[in-house]
């Protein structure tokens, strides 16, 4: 029993890390942790539906100190390859500033659909403009 006991505060312990630390806020459904310099916003649908798939809108903030010049983001929906939010607009050029925040729609062509009460893996990938790169995995629901 003790045993079971360790390896249940273990898995919550590892859960807990996975969708976000232990600092965390909750903001339209979506958990952010104090740490992490880019924030979700939201990840919602785009109305009216496409037929060929849903149009989900993924906004992202920079919650940091550091101006970022890269910026992707990946959706995973359920048995789907991840569909690819590349945010053209930052560069070194125009970097995302921080409490600055970015938008991209697309249309998710394919057969999957989603649920707005399932949770979702979006990847989320930085390149700083200090050089620094960073990659986590954030778990959010749609909108």
């Amino acid at each position: 029993m003790r045993y079971l006991m360790v390896v249940i505060a273990l898995l919550v312990l590892a859960l807990s890390f996975l969708v976000g630390g232990c600092n965390s806020t909750t903001n339209n459904g979506q958990t952010t942790t104090e740490t992490d310099p880019v924030s979700v916003v939201s990840v919602k649908a785009v109305e009216p539906a496409n037929p060929g798939g849903p149009t989900i809108e993924v906004t992202l903030k920079n919650t940091g100190t550091e101006p970022v010049v890269s910026l992707k983001a990946g959706l995973y929906l359920e048995g789907t390859e991840k569909h690819i939010y590349d945010f053209p607009t930052i560069s070194s050029t125009t970097p995302l500033q921080p409490d600055e925040a970015v938008s991209q729609t697309r249309t998710l062509i394919g057969p999957e659909g989603y649920s707005d009460e399932e949770w979702y893996s979006l990847t989320i990938d930085i390149i700083f403009q200090n050089g620094t790169t960073l990659s986590y995995l954030k778990l959010v629901q749609i909108e």
